[in-house]
């Protein structure tokens, strides 16, 4: 599939999954642009707001990875639907409003998983694709969840990591189980 095809693909998908959440009676703003990103390889999607002079959102901008196209049979349409969720009013970050959307929205959906975090399948996956065009950096930190086992990668020694490994005090949680206590390993 040609980097055309799929912008074409998430256009209509965006402006179809949109019109279904606005027939449903969600609130979602004016949609700016849509971008595909082929340079994106740690997240999937991105939502963008675009502000008038007073600091209001009048419209967004949503940015949606190729990886999404090689990953699991769901995640273009999860993705769409995450960043939907932060193109209503509230929906801004991963706030009690995001969360609210989010809840509604996965009800509408069979097999609809939008969250903050990324399951392992996809992840997976998701990791098989960028080796194979050439995008894919080692990690150096591995950061396990002492209470649910999920993990989280790290290529760099970011601000949480740095807290695990001087014993400071956490400012993160883990996105599955909320718990705060992690352990690192260096790869």
């Amino acid at each position: 599939m040609t980097r055309e095809e799929m912008l074409k693909e998430v256009v209509f998908k965006i402006n179809q999954l949109r019109n279904e959440l606005i027939q449903k009676g969600f609130n979602v703003f004016p949609i700016r642009e849509v971008k595909l990103s082929t340079r994106c390889t740690r997240r999937f999607g991105l939502c963008t707001y675009h502000r008038d002079n007073y600091g209001e959102i009048m419209e967004v901008t949503i940015t949606i990875s190729d990886i999404c196209f090689h990953s699991t049979k769901n995640s273009l349409r999860d993705t769409i639907l995450h960043e939907l969720c932060h193109a209503m009013p509230n929906g801004q970050g991963h706030r009690a409003g995001f969360h609210n959307y989010a809840r509604k929205v996965m009800r509408l959906y069979d097999n609809c998983h939008i969250d903050t975090y990324t399951t392992r399948e996809e992840n997976k996956k998701k990791n098989e694709y960028i080796k194979s065009i050439g995008r894919y950096r080692e990690y150096k930190y591995k950061v396990t969840c002492n209470n649910c086992g999920h993990s989280y990668y790290y290529k760099n020694e970011t601000k949480f990591v740095r807290q695990i490994r001087l014993g400071t005090r956490l400012t993160y949680r883990c996105g599955a189980c909320k718990h705060k206590e992690f352990n690192l390993e260096t790869l």
